[in-house]
């Protein structure tokens, strides 16, 4: 059994610091049968723990009336999680927000009168007989490491100072009464929140969608490094950031809800980017942070209620209306399960993290200023983080939303015990972010001096992966040549098509699509709209070639690929390739509109026909639907139905078809979007006398699984 505890830096195992990286998955937002493909598709992109919140409304909608069936099912999910050996951060509420209805409180709670958030007997008792409903579903499973109470607490809600203290170790006693148990027991601490002796994690968005202005928000700062744990910005729509309730420098720095992408409200729509998360990552992971937990990291749909639609809405006094069905928050996984470049973008951290974090989490951040200016666009952003003599330079040219000055020519430099380390002349552009290490250990004593590229993983300390634009330039401490080992570097673009299977741990598998673990080897999820047509593997020469290689269509190359520059004993690694077979897209798609022309205050409806010249197998594969549309917002409904919806960012919009069992015919309505709507847009679509509404084109992409081995 593995032994956790914590300390002033970071989460300790078995007496040794460890670096997770934690991403948001509400197992009640997306379909029971497609959980476990989708806990595999978290670790495939580097997940150690899934949070997950338990909403009370979702379960208990009706008083008296509980409902864990179906994709409601708590404990079957955590099966599923205990199967694939995925922690569970379990985050009880009972209040939680997570753009739920009423915050995930059931409306038959708030007409009880009581005193909610409060030590109200009534309220408790309530809670107490949710809970254990809750631990019923727990009891027994392995997976869970974390257990958060409540939500933003003393912020967003709730009491402050000794009141909301003691409100919050009421809560856990209850809970710890109940029989819940955990290594961990966190409270969201920023905006001011209590924690009520409680472990605080923090959170980071890169934009703010629920923020009540209608205009491009300032240059935002969590593009900084910077000693400050504290995002006003986050729940600004219910109060401003106010400081910390607790003294930061007495817990480690622990993230939870760093934005893995954004939720799209009707009055505000930021579009993301991969390079938006990527950048706010890699100020984190300078600025001293030792989790990097993400919210989203996998979209979901909101279930259908009894009573009610179960979206956060003004109807319901919130500041914000969010779709009735889509919480696709444009997160890494999304909402019908598509990995996007953000998730290839933040495997980079989490597969250097994973090889490199017990010595990371013990380097101290070396702050020489904290300005808080995210206004200044001129300087370079830098920091150190270091243990001794060792460590990492962090360079940050990025600015969501603005342009960052460019520099020519700079020698980034580092003091160390014995003297200075330059790294080569570089030009720094725009958008650049990266991380240099110096004093870096290879094995059998061997240290590099300093290396101008970033660290991705390694193999067996033999094959040390690194990345980076720049020509590959580095220095070893002493004059003689590497020595059984070897320095593999590539550029970024194919470092994050880099995937690692726990399976096969001697092996760094490069490719586009993505890889995921089966219980017998792997497979690859290819794509009709991707063109890949050859798969790599990098592997310790180890590893016995003849099982399950060479078996099964892998064949070795004499000739390094382009993609990849090795410097040092090129003998102990080979490369091997997967050629992949050409196939076809078998769906066809159709459209048309129905009825008159959209007057301003209808919408516009469309039906659509879908033709495949095969018979789908729902294990295997799926179709997207690619909607391009520009209006205010689009429905899709099956059968009269509405099953899916999206408010307009400028993307197409995508909705996998494999959960409505692969329907021929579906419906399109698309509602106007005026020019004078209150409404911020970051992208601006084609007005025509002032309104828009429009549907450019209907595409289908097709998706398979493809065993690459089995073993």
């Amino acid at each position: 059994m593995e032994t956790y505890s914590i300390d002033q830096t970071s989460l300790v195992r078995d007496g040794k610091a460890f670096f997770p990286v934690m991403g948001e998955f509400h197992f009640s937002r997306y379909p029971e049968q497609g959980w476990e493909e989708e806990i595999r598709k978290m670790k495939a992109c580097g997940m150690d723990i899934l949070a997950t919140y338990v909403f009370w409304i979702h379960h208990e909608e009706e008083e008296g009336v509980f409902d864990f069936s179906g994709q409601r099912n708590l404990r079957h999910f955590l099966e599923l999680c205990d199967k694939w050996d995925m922690h569970v951060w379990l985050r009880i509420g009972p209040w939680a927000h997570g753009e739920a209805r009423n915050g995930g409180f059931p409306d038959w709670l708030l007409k009880k009168g009581y005193e909610l958030r409060a030590d109200d007997p009534d309220y408790l008792k309530l809670v107490e007989r949710f809970w254990k409903k809750i631990y019923k579903e727990v009891e027994g499973t392995h997976c869970i490491l974390g257990i958060q109470i409540e939500n933003e607490y003393g912020h967003v809600g709730g009491l402050r100072g000794t009141d909301g203290e003691q409100h919050m170790r009421t809560l856990k006693k209850l809970a710890e009464e109940i029989g819940f148990a955990a290594p961990y027991w966190t409270a969201t601490g920023w905006g001011g929140a209590v924690i009520g002796d409680l472990t605080p994690v923090m959170g980071g968005y890169c934009d703010a969608p629920w923020d009540a202005s209608l205009t491009k928000l300032p240059p935002n700062k969590n593009y900084l490094f910077t000693a400050v744990r504290n995002d006003g910005n986050i729940g600004s729509d219910y109060a401003p950031g106010m400081e910390l309730s607790f003294d930061k420098d007495a817990y480690p720095y622990l993230t939870a809800e760093l934005g893995g992408g954004l939720q799209v409200t009707h009055r505000r729509r930021p579009r993301v980017k991969a390079e938006d998360i990527g950048a706010m990552s890699v100020c984190k992971l300078g600025s001293g942070c030792n989790l990097l937990g993400y919210y989203m990291y996998h979209g979901g749909t909101n279930p259908k209620g009894k009573f009610s639609t179960l979206q956060e809405s003004t109807a319901v006094g919130s500041f914000c209306d969010v779709p009735e069905l889509s919480y696709d928050f444009q997160a890494p996984i999304r909402e019908y399960g598509q990995i996007s470049e953000t998730a290839k973008e933040l495997k980079l951290l989490a597969m250097f993290v994973h090889d490199y974090g017990e010595t990371f989490c013990g380097m101290t951040p070396q702050f020489t200023h904290d300005d808080g200016n995210a206004e200044n666009l001129s300087n370079i952003r830098r920091i150190v983080r270091r243990n001794g003599d060792g460590g990492y330079l962090f360079v940050n040219n990025y600015q969501r939303g603005y342009e960052m000055a460019e520099h020519e020519g700079i020698s980034l430099g580092v003091s160390i015990s014995t003297g200075e380390i330059h790294f080569p002349k570089q030009d720094i552009k725009n958008g650049d972010y990266f991380f240099y290490p110096f004093q870096f250990p290879l094995a059998d004593g061997q240290v590099l001096r300093w290396i101008n590229q970033t660290p991705l993983c390694q193999i067996n300390r033999k094959l040390w992966f690194f990345y980076g634009t720049e020509p590959l330039s580095y220095e070893l401490n002493a004059a003689e040549m590497l020595s059984g080992q070897a320095l593999v570097v590539t550029d970024r673009i194919w470092a994050k098509r880099a995937w690692q299977m726990a399976k096969y741990p001697n092996a760094l598998f490069f490719s586009e699509a993505p890889f995921l673990e089966t219980e017998t080897g792997m497979e690859l999820i290819r794509r009709s709209d991707c063109t890949q047509d050859v798969c790599w593997m990098v592997l310790d020469t180890a590893e016995e070639l003849a099982e399950p290689w060479l078996t099964n269509g892998w064949k070795i190359v004499d000739e390094m690929p382009d993609f990849l520059h090795v410097e040092g004993d090129t003998s102990i690694l080979c490369v091997l390739k997967y050629d992949l077979k050409p196939f076809e897209n078998p769906v066809g798609v159709a459209f048309e509109k129905e009825g008159c022309e959209c007057e301003r205050e209808a919408y516009q409806e469309y039906s659509i026909q879908l033709t495949c010249d095969k018979i789908c197998d729902a294990a295997s594969e799926d179709v997207f639907l690619q909607i391009d549309f520009q209006a205010d917002q689009a429905e899709l409904y099956l059968d009269g139905e509405k099953i899916a919806d999206q408010y307009y960012i400028g993307d197409a919009w995508e909705v996998g078809l494999k959960r409505f069992a692969f329907p021929t015919e579906l419906t399109l309505r698309l509602y106007p979007l005026k020019e004078t709507d209150e409404i911020y847009l970051e992208t601006q679509p084609d007005y025509t006398d002032g309104v828009c509404c429009k549907l450019n084109e209907i595409r289908c992409a097709y998706e398979r699984k493809e065993n690459l081995v089995s073993k």
